[in-house]
């Protein structure tokens, strides 16, 4: 079945192919679509009745007629929208689900295709499929794409000048030397709010720095707004074109006044003459200049070309629990994406005493690393500076940055106008219902000037947590234990960073007796905070939030494993976290001595929890039994809320596809999959005559496609002839694409031709570098 659906902005084709085999012997897909050709803006959806890893990881054996599919899929550049591994047919005596119904697009619609996901409440034995197709009607600007200085096109003279002057013309920089060092009673000052006036002062700091490098900025750098991107392609020729075109047009309209229009048969053609040139010259326009761009060598147009295969845009936001007015989206939002941390007594810091740690007075060392262009923070907060204006400002002005950054850090102190945020909401992939808050999450654009405290706090925890018991072991670290059976189970801290207890955390840093000026910095970077949502081209007022640690700075990974580090001691089983995911492994030589272990584990656990005001995700929590025995899928476990998790066969931590057998079958077809997409997106950057050269489709490949599928293989790794057949597939389309020959060509010339090693050696490779760090590592230890 073949349909064409049209709108008022967009079109495409719509294929559903039913591969079955007819009275001859002959099925479908090699009789009608394998000698086809689709046209662009195509969708083929099909029940294909072919098991192949690509789409069914777990499958036994591939189907005799997957191979030529795969080859045709190849051919057309057709990308598979399918999540490798999710079943779409299921029938009772069907130990597992199986994947036979497939969903593939164009090239063009690949960007545009969007959310895809099963249905099986339908019925039938075949699951529905669903996914989206954007239109630009749709689209809108992304929320992270916020306003911000244009450094591209800046005129740095004139912004230093600027900023010798902002510095000259404001009294609290210059006043900044009257302020003296910290003594400890000032610290304690602060930290008990007994010293409102110095508070004041540290504020005005914070705000004037801020002031001088905006007001330099917005007289020596442009802004780059939101809105249609200014057309680089046009020049004269087209101008004339388009001058010529609304000629013909008024003479035609103005003749049409007076005349039939079937007398106006002369002045209509020449209308059309020139509207047909106009847009003829257009495209040819846009193809050369596009050509030309492609043709550059520099690496930064390489990879802003690969940037552009992605869409910016983002679909509108439809409405949230029935609110359509974009202020009660945003309520609704905070509400539930925001939900206050638990409450806690406060601790008293009466006569406290710190320990000894070593956390000296700011260096220029440290705060000149912060300030560095090596710093990969290009997405400004609320003020719009970038870390690009951050660098230029210190390289001018290194002592009064250093004067005022040390005394803010130094006498632990945040200013309010670096805790203003900018949350910009964004869809979560494949969701069932986007009427729910939960389907979003907030991504939170933060100062870049308050990051950079927070950034030398962070470099300073974390060397801590390397050479002292700051950290439990198991947060930094792992450990071996053997057994005949293992059983392992997932847990999640609910709501992470933003569940995080103020007073609860402060009281650890207490425990820990850490520097006054750290615990009064960190008080001061907790408290007072405003966020503004933005979304759907829309940005709302700034207004308080009551929310754990801040998303989105550098110091809140290493604040959250101080929070939980006293989760972990005196667990009997072995276990290992990152940030808030959390695993519990036992052995034993039977599941039911393991389920019990795990189960005593998981009460200690939340009994623990609930004393230091930290709560787990019990919707999230998942079992796993690595064992290929039957009785696997029988040994349930109990949560202390008597909640029952039934186990499981294949689960995903840390981006990392287990299963029972630790086979990795999923993870690595996966893995693949994901890296197909991004490899038909750079394969539409380049053909046989035009676009990127070879060199910079190799390197576009390394870079982009090869780190895609090779995640996780230092764990999995072991010259599988599965993970190597896969991986060899997507080589050997690389190859053909960087040196431009037929698909027939053999496999070896053009991989040698290309300068490409093949996938075993290359994670052979990585392997063996891996275990040289690994060894230097346990050296040095």
């Amino acid at each position: 079945m073949a349909i064409t659906i049209k709108g008022s902005n967009f079109q495409f084709n719509l294929f559903n192919v039913y591969n079955q085999t007819n009275a001859e012997g002959e099925k479908t897909l090699p009789r009608a679509i394998l000698n086809t050709k689709l046209p662009p803006s195509s969708i083929l959806v099909l029940d294909s009745n072919e098991h192949h890893p690509l789409w069914d990881p777990l499958c036994p054996t591939t189907s005799q007629g997957a191979q030529p599919f795969i080859d045709w899929i190849e051919e057309q550049d057709l990308e598979l929208l399918n999540t490798p591994g999710v079943g779409t047919f299921f029938r009772p005596h069907l130990s597992r689900e199986t994947v036979l119904d497939l969903s593939l697009v164009t090239p063009d619609l690949a960007s545009k295709a969007t959310d895809w996901q099963t249905i099986p409440e339908t019925g039938s034995d075949h699951y529905g499929l669903l996914f989206s197709i954007q239109t630009n009607a749709d689209l809108v600007e992304n929320p992270t794409n916020q306003p911000r200085f244009n450094t591209a096109k800046a005129n740095w003279d004139t912004f230093n000048k600027e900023l010798e002057t902002a510095i000259q013309n404001s009294q609290t920089l210059q006043d900044m030397d009257q302020i003296s060092d910290p003594r400890k009673a000032d610290l304690m000052d602060l930290l008990l709010g007994n010293n409102t006036e110095l508070e004041q002062q540290l504020e005005e700091i914070g705000k004037a720095i801020t002031q001088a490098i905006q007001t330099a900025a917005n007289k020596a750098i442009p802004i780059t707004r939101l809105g249609p991107k200014p057309k680089a392609w046009w020049n004269k020729e087209l101008t004339k074109l388009r001058q010529d075109t609304s000629h013909y047009r008024r003479i035609f309209k103005e003749k049409l006044e007076t005349t039939a229009i079937h007398d106006a048969y002369l002045e209509k053609r020449d209308f059309l003459r020139a509207r047909n040139t106009y847009n003829k010259a257009i495209k040819d326009a846009k193809r050369k200049h596009w050509n030309e761009f492609l043709e550059k060598e520099d690496p930064q147009s390489i990879y802003k070309a690969m940037a552009y295969t992605k869409d910016n845009k983002v679909e509108r936001i439809p409405p949230i629990q029935g609110e359509t007015s974009f202020d009660k989206k945003c309520q609704a939002f905070r509400n539930t994406l925001f939900p206050p941390p638990p409450i806690t007594e406060a601790p008293t810091f009466t006569n406290y005493q710190e320990k000894r740690w070593d956390w000296p007075a700011l260096s220029t060392t440290e705060l000149e690393r912060a300030c560095s262009s090596q710093v990969k923070s290009s997405t400004p907060g609320p003020d719009a500076i970038t870390q690009d204006i951050i660098t230029a400002a210190y390289k001018a002005q290194p002592q009064t940055m250093f004067r005022a950054f040390s005394l803010l850090f130094n006498y632990g102190y945040h200013p309010k106008c670096w805790k203003q945020a900018t949350g910009a909401v964004l869809k979560k992939a494949s969701k069932p219902d986007y009427s729910i808050p939960k389907a979003y999450r907030v991504i939170t654009l933060l100062s870049c000037l308050g990051k950079i405290n927070e950034r030398i706090t962070a470099s300073r925890l974390s060397n801590l947590a390397e050479i002292t018991e700051l950290l439990h072991p198991t947060q930094i670290g792992h450990q071996k234990q053997k057994g005949q059976i293992t059983s392992t189970i997932f847990l999640d801290v609910k709501g992470a960073f933003d569940h995080v207890s103020h007073n609860q955390f402060l009281r650890t840093l207490k425990k820990l007796g850490l520097p006054i000026s750290l615990i009064a910095w960190t008080k001061s970077f907790f408290s007072n905070r405003s966020l503004r949502l933005s979304f759907d081209n829309k940005t709302q007022e700034f207004s308080e939030i009551i929310a754990g640690i801040p998303q989105g700075s550098p110091v809140s990974p290493i604040f959250f494993l101080i929070y939980t580090r006293d989760l972990f001691p005196g667990l009997q089983s072995f276990n290992l976290s990152y940030i808030d995911d959390l695993s519990l492994s036992t052995s034993s030589t039977s599941l039911k001595k393991n389920v019990k272990i795990l189960e005593q584990q998981v009460r200690l656990l939340s009994h623990r929890g609930k004393n230091l005001a930290i709560m787990f995700d019990i919707a999230k929590t998942e079992l796993i039994h690595f064992t290929a025995k039957k009785e696997r899928k029988e040994r349930s476990l109990q949560l202390p809320d008597n909640t029952i998790v039934e186990p499981k066969d294949t689960i995903k931590w840390l981006g990392i596809h287990i299963d029972n057998r630790l086979s990795f079958k999923e993870h690595i077809a996966t893995r693949v999959s994901q890296a197909r997409k991004a490899f038909y997106r750079l394969g539409r950057l380049a053909n046989i005559e035009r676009g990127l050269s070879p060199k910079a489709v190799r390197q576009l490949y390394l870079a982009c496609v090869t780190s895609v599928a090779d995640y996780g293989s230092q764990i999995y790794w072991k010259n599988q002839s599965y993970a190597t057949s896969l991986l060899q597939s997507l080589h050997n389309l690389a190859c053909r694409k960087i040196i431009g020959v037929f698909r027939t060509s053999p496999s070896l010339p053009t991989s040698i031709e290309s300068g490409l090693t093949s996938p075993a050696i290359r994670l052979n490779t990585r392997l063996r570098n891996n275990q040289s760090i690994d060894m230097i590592d346990s050296y040095i230890g």
